[in-house]
């Protein structure tokens, strides 16, 4: 549907193995964004996301993007989830959320955890544990059955 609407859509999860899932176009959250392994603290991203070569493709994907889908939710930390919006920002210049970009989210809290990289100053924190989480997704369903969400995101990479 957004396909046929004209949206630009980018297909992101927070694991390569869950991106074998969703098709070919799929990438990780971490590659779409630039924001690559965490290391990168928001201040560094500040100084240097629209100058430094490191980050030009990801500026190019994220400003090419209207429509953000994050498959595997549950397994994105805070730091992660802040980095990304921080990324989306600083790409599309402007202060909006997630640049005002178009953002869909699916997944399972009670699954696998996020992994926390101390290394990286990130303490797997759930992503709903962001500031901006309840801002950023104001309408959320919550399933009662098992709904295979994937098979959706395929039907929207083959339109």
């Amino acid at each position: 549907m957004l396909l046929s609407k004209g949206k630009r859509v980018a297909v992101t999860s927070t694991t390569g193995i869950s991106c074998l899932q969703l098709g070919k176009n799929a990438t990780t959250l971490h590659h779409w964004s630039g924001i690559l392994d965490g290391r990168f603290s928001e201040q560094k991203l500040k100084e240097t996301f629209l100058t430094d070569d490191l980050f030009k493709e990801a500026v190019l994907r994220i400003r090419a993007t209207d429509c953000l889908i994050i498959d595997e939710i549950g397994m994105a930390s805070k730091r992660t989830f802040d980095l990304v919006e921080l990324a989306c920002r600083l790409a599309r210049c402007t202060n909006r959320l997630f640049g005002g970009l178009q953002v869909i989210a699916s997944g399972d809290f009670k699954q696998l955890p996020p992994v926390a990289n101390y290394h990286y100053c990130d303490d797997g924190s759930y992503c709903f544990e962001s500031d901006i989480f309840k801002d950023v997704f104001p309408h959320h369903t919550n399933l009662t059955e098992v709904h295979v969400f994937f098979f959706l995101i395929l039907k929207a990479n083959s339109s």
